[in-house]
C-alpha cells in the first residue's frame, strides 16, 4: 500500500522524501559500522607500533587486542548488514511506490501522448529506469554519507598525527581525483547520444517482435530486420566508444585510490628517517591511509551513477509531469449516444489537423468518414475516443460534454 503518492518529483532525492526517517536510521548504522571499521584498524595500528618499538608483548595483551579488533569487526558488519538491509527495504518500497504512480499516471495522460512515446520507452521506464533508482536509493544515500564520514575523521586524525603526511596523501588524492573528474567529463558529454541509441534499439526491437506476424505474412523480413540490426549496432558502437574513452582515466584513478600507501608510505619513511615522525605515528599514519582505500573507491564508483540516474530520474519524471486530460468533479453517463461536433480544431503540433469541424452521428446509424490520407479521419476517431485533448469546439455524446476542461462544463461524460 502506497504511503504517499509521488507527484511530479523534482530530482531522485525527492523520491525518497516520504521515506526520510528510516533513511536517517540507515545512515546512522553505516556510521557506527565505518567508525567500528576505524577503530578495529586502531587496535591493530596499536599492535605495530609496539612491534616496531621493540615493547614486550604479553599473552594477555594479545589476546586482549585481538578480541578487542574482532569485536570491533563483528559491531563493523553488523551495522552494515542492518544498515544495508533496512535501507534496500526502504528503496524497494520506493521502487514499488513510483511503480504505481507510473502506471496511475498514464491511465490520466491522452492515448496519444502514450502512444508517441513507443512501447519501448515506456517499459524502459516501467523497469529498467525505475530498477537502477536503487542504486541511488539503497547505496549511494546511506552508504555515500557514511563513506564520507569515515574519511573526514581519517583525514582529520593523519592531520593530528602528521601534516605533512596527511598533505601528501591529500596530494595523492588529487591526482586520483583530477583522473576521475577527466572520465567523468568525458562520460557526460556521450551520454546523450548512448540513450538516444539505448531508447531507439528498444523501440525496434519491441516493434519488430510485436510486428513479426505482418513481417511475414507480407515478407518484410529483410527490411524490418535491417531496422533492427542497425539500431542494435549503433548502441554497440556507442557504447563501446563510451567505455574506450574512460578506460585510461579509470586505470589511473583506480591504482591510486586503492592504494594510497604506496604512495604515502615513501614520504613516512623520510619523516621518520629524519626524525620528524615516530614509529607510532608512521604505523598509525599507515593504517589510516590502508583504511581511506576501500571508502575513496566506493564513493568514485557512486559518481558516475549521479549523472546516469539524473537522467534517467528526467525520463521519470517528465512522465509524471504530462499534462492530464480534464476531469469533471461529477461526471454524467449519457442517457442516448448521439454525437454532435460543433467548431471542432485540433492539432498534433502548430499546424491545425482539423479545422472547425461540425458534424452530427445519430444514435443506432451507420456513417462513413471518407476522404484522402491525411484528412484527418484518424483524427477525428482519435478524438471521440480521447486519445487527445482537443484545442477549440465541443463534442458532446448524448448531450454531454466530452472534455470538462474544454467545453467549460462541469459534468462531462464518464470516462
Amino acid at each position: 500500500m502506497m504511503k504517499e503518492p509521488i507527484q511530479a518529483p523534482s530530482g531522485i532525492l525527492s523520491f525518497a522524501a516520504p521515506y526520510r526517517g528510516k533513511f536517517i536510521v540507515c545512515v546512522c548504522e553505516l556510521l557506527l559500522s565505518g567508525a567500528a571499521n576505524i577503530a578495529a584498524y586502531l587496535v591493530v595500528a596499536d599492535i605495530f607500533t609496539k612491534i616496531f618499538a621493540d615493547t614486550p608483548l604479553t599473552s594477555a595483551y594479545i589476546l586482549f587486542a585481538a578480541g578487542l579488533a574482532l569485536i570491533f569487526m563483528l559491531i563493523k558488519n553488523g551495522f552494515e548488514y542492518l544498515g544495508l538491509d533496512h535501507s534496500h527495504g526502504v528503496a524497494f518500497s520506493i521502487l514499488a511506490d513510483l511503480r504505481q504512480t507510473l502506471a496511475q499516471k498514464l491511465l490520466k495522460i491522452p492515448m496519444g501522448n502514450v502512444r508517441k512515446r513507443g512501447h519501448g520507452e515506456i517499459k524502459k521506464n516501467f523497469v529498467d529506469n525505475v530498477e537502477e533508482m536503487e542504486v541511488i536509493l539503497a547505496h549511494m544515500i546511506p552508504e555515500g554519507i557514511g563513506n564520507i564520514m569515515s574519511l573526514v575523521v581519517a583525514i582529520i586524525a593523519l592531520f593530528l598525527i602528521s601534516f605533512k603526511m596527511a598533505l601528501g596523501l591529500m596530494g595523492v588524492v588529487l591526482i586520483g581525483m583530477t583522473a576521475f573528474m577527466l572520465m567523468f567529463i568525458q562520460g557526460v558529454k556521450k551520454m546523450k547520444v548512448y540513450y538516444a541509441a539505448s531508447k531507439s534499439m528498444n523501440n525496434n526491437i519491441i516493434d519488430y517482435i510485436n510486428g513479426m506476424e505482418v513481417i511475414k505474412v507480407f515478407n518484410q523480413t529483410a527490411t524490418s530486420y535491417k531496422k533492427y540490426s542497425d539500431s542494435v549496432s549503433d548502441f554497440k558502437i556507442y557504447t563501446a566508444d563510451w567505455a574506450k574513452s574512460s578506460w585510461k582515466y579509470t586505470a589511473v584513478y583506480k591504482v591510486i585510490m586503492t592504494s594510497p600507501l604506496l604512495f604515502v608510505l615513501p614520504v613516512g619513511l623520510t619523516l621518520y628517517m629524519g626524525g620528524r615522525l615516530t614509529i607510532g605515528g608512521l604505523v598509525l599514519s599507515a593504517i589510516l591511509a590502508l583504511s581511506m582505500g576501500g571508502p575513496l573507491l566506493r564513493l568514485m564508483s557512486f559518481a558516475p551513477s549521479v549523472a546516469i540516474l539524473r537522467e534517467k530520474s528526467a525520463h521519470i519524471t517528465a512522465i509524471l509531469k504530462e499534462e492530464e486530460l480534464s476531469q469533471s468533479s461529477k461526471p454524467k453517463i449519457p442517457e442516448h449516444y448521439d454525437i454532435d461536433i460543433s467548431d471542432l480544431y485540433f492539432a498534433y503540433t502548430d499546424k491545425n489537423v482539423l479545422e472547425d469541424i461540425r458534424l452530427s452521428f445519430p444514435q443506432n446509424t451507420l456513417t462513413a468518414l471518407v476522404g484522402e490520407s491525411g484528412a484527418g479521419k484518424s483524427t477525428l476517431a482519435r478524438l471521440l475516443m480521447r486519445f487527445w485533448e482537443y484545442q477549440t469546439g465541443e463534442i458532446k455524446i448524448g448531450g454531454i460534454c466530452l472534455s470538462a476542461e474544454r467545453c467549460k462544463y462541469d459534468n462531462s461524460i464518464v470516462f
